[in-house]
């Protein structure tokens, strides 16, 4: 706050808490006094310190699904919630995002907020986001803010699942999808022209080949490891054939060849990635994204080609 000022709202995130009330002493709080107590012991300090100051605290709405209603309009009374769900229409999701469930969060006195993503919604590792999937969601989350007269809609960028998983889509990768979102949550709608409105808008300010380059070399990379992939089932399968009936002339040479060369063929494209984010991202984090897509790889032909000597040093041996 000391190096904002004048922040009108402050995100304290406070969502998918998985152990929330799972120890003993605070199971034994829950069955007393309920879910919302529990949670508000923990975050009203937080709350009262930011309200005073005459900032909005904005917290993720899925811990608090199932508050009773004494819970719910404490809550309101001293914060936001950030309903947010990155599939299809929010309406129609389910589980812990729907009609159902905003409706009652808006007749506790809760004022909402809608969270989209422009990025970071299509797979825990993967390249580039998914255009239409996220103009789908983005456009939902336009009609239900009207709907339900929220303040606003949040277009969120997600980088890692969890602390524990891959990085995925570099936002160099993802600007025409940025830009299709930030045009959605404006004008309540998709622009005319469709992904080369998006495009020339990247254009007018400068940042359209370099965004480009970094989606060309990260659809390249998917290519690759994708065909990577692809390699390791099919010799696996070979060996395994072999192994189970050694009548068969079973070779992977060729397979074995041709992996090869798809790793070369990676060596090469990730220097077209380094190319693409230089200068956008930290080197270490660069080099990092693409040990985590091709060592994997690197680690499966060298086991994939021991196992083929070993195959045939015992057939020979035969």
């Amino acid at each position: 706050l000391a190096l904002l000022p004048g922040t009108n709202y402050f995100h304290l995130g406070g969502d998918e808490v998985w152990t929330f009330g799972t120890h003993p002493d605070t199971r034994a709080y829950v069955e007393k006094h309920g879910k919302g107590a529990l949670y508000l012991r923990h975050v009203e300090p937080i709350l009262d310190m930011l309200v005073a100051r005459g900032v909005r605290p904005l917290l993720w709405h899925d811990m608090m699904r199932d508050w009773d209603a004494a819970a719910l309009r404490r809550l309101g009374q001293k914060a936001d919630l950030v309903v947010w769900g990155y599939t299809g229409h929010p309406a129609e999701m389910g589980g812990h995002v729907n009609r159902e469930v905003v409706q009652r969060f808006v007749e506790h006195g809760v004022e909402l907020w809608g969270a989209t993503a422009y990025k970071g919604a299509d797979g825990h590792n993967v390249n580039l986001p998914n255009f239409e999937n996220r103009q789908a969601n983005a456009v939902g989350w336009a009609e239900f803010a009207a709907e339900y007269s929220m303040k606003g809609v949040i277009a969120t960028a997600w980088s890692r699942y969890n602390t524990a998983l891959v990085q995925c889509e570099p936002i160099a990768g993802a600007l025409d999808s940025l830009a299709n979102v930030g045009i959605i949550l404006h004008d309540g709608r998709p622009p005319a022209g469709g992904r080369q409105d998006c495009l020339r808008a990247l254009e007018a300010v400068g940042e359209r080949e370099r965004f480009e380059a970094a989606r060309d070399a990260l659809s390249k990379l998917t290519s690759v490891t994708d065909g990577g992939w692809s390699r390791v089932r099919e010799i696996s399968e070979e060996l395994v054939v072999a192994t189970e009936d050694q009548r068969r002339p079973v070779s992977v040479s060729r397979s074995m060849a041709s992996f090869g060369q798809l790793l070369d063929r990676a060596d090469a494209v990730a220097h077209e990635v380094r190319r693409a984010l230089a200068g956008l991202i930290d080197n270490v984090w660069i080099e990092r994204y693409l040990s985590e897509r091709i060592t994997p790889l690197r680690r499966e032909y060298q086991e994939l080609n021991r196992r083929a000597g070993e195959l045939h040093a015992g057939k020979a041996g035969t």
